[in-house]
């Protein structure tokens, strides 16, 4: 019964370790999305509803009231271009929990709203 007991606590560990180091591997980067819109406006090689998990750091926090049916706050990423924006938005009140210059780990899904394609992030 031990034995069983430390091949499960092993197969447990080693689960956790490959989790935990490939799981940045499946991260995408404010270049990485500032790209793919450059290369088509419906956004190259995403689908619409499809998931993400940004990875990024925070250039600017705004908090933009009632839009889309309900409060959003703005987050400005660092994309490596300075003379464009890269944005995703979060549903809620996000300023108590990001702060400009944070990096940030958030799963965004691809909407569409009136033909307009935007990253959301579901809750701050």
């Amino acid at each position: 019964m031990k034995r069983l007991a430390v091949i499960g606590l092993a197969l447990t560990l080693a689960g956790l370790v490959f989790a935990v180091g490939f799981w940045p591997l499946t991260t995408v980067s404010g270049a990485d999305l500032l790209a793919s819109r450059n290369a088509s406006p419906q956004y190259l090689g995403y689908s619409l509803d499809s998931g993400i998990t940004v990875h990024e750091r925070i250039l600017r926090v705004e908090y933009i009231g009632p839009f889309l049916g309900g409060p959003i706050t703005t987050l400005e990423l660092e994309d490596g271009s300075p003379q464009q924006t890269m944005v995703i938005y979060v549903r809620g009140d996000a300023t108590t929990v990001v702060k400009d210059g944070d990096l940030i780990y958030a799963w965004a899904v691809l909407r569409n709203y009136g033909g307009f394609l935007y990253w959301e992030v579901p809750t701050p």
